[in-house]
C-alpha cells in the first residue's frame, strides 16, 4: 500500500508523528530476483497509475534512508514465498523499518 511514514501537514497536526527519516536494513541473505519484497518509490503528489520512480532490491546487509514525510512515498512489494504471509493473503516484505 502506499504511503507516507509521516502524514503531517506543515509540521503539526492529528498525523504529525515526528518522524524525520526511515531507515530500512535488510537482513534477508538468500535473496533473488522474483522473490519479492522490493520497495517502491514514488514521485511526491504523483497520480495513481504514474509509473514509480525506483524499485530497490531487498538485498543483504543495504540499508536506505528517505525522508519519512510527503517527499518519499514508498510502498514495500508482496513477497513470493509461497508459505510467507502473501500465500495467507496477508502484507509482507523482506524488511524491518526502524523508525
Amino acid at each position: 500500500v502506499r504511503h507516507c511514514d509521516n502524514s503531517c501537514d506543515a509540521g503539526s497536526g492529528n498525523r504529525c508523528n515526528g518522524r524525520r527519516l526511515t531507515a530500512i536494513l535488510y537482513l534477508n541473505c538468500d535473496w533473488q530476483p522474483g522473490d519479492g519484497g522490493e520497495l517502491r518509490l514514488f514521485e511526491p503528489f504523483a497520480p495513481p497509475g504514474r509509473p514509480p520512480l525506483a524499485d530497490v532490491q531487498p538485498l543483504a546487509d543495504r540499508v536506505v534512508l528517505f525522508f519519512a514525510d510527503y517527499r518519499v512515498p514508498h510502498e514495500a512489494r508482496l513477497t513470493a514465498d509461497p508459505t510467507g504471509p502473501a500465500a495467507r493473503g496477508e502484507p509482507g516484505s523482506l524488511c524491518d523499518a526502524l523508525f
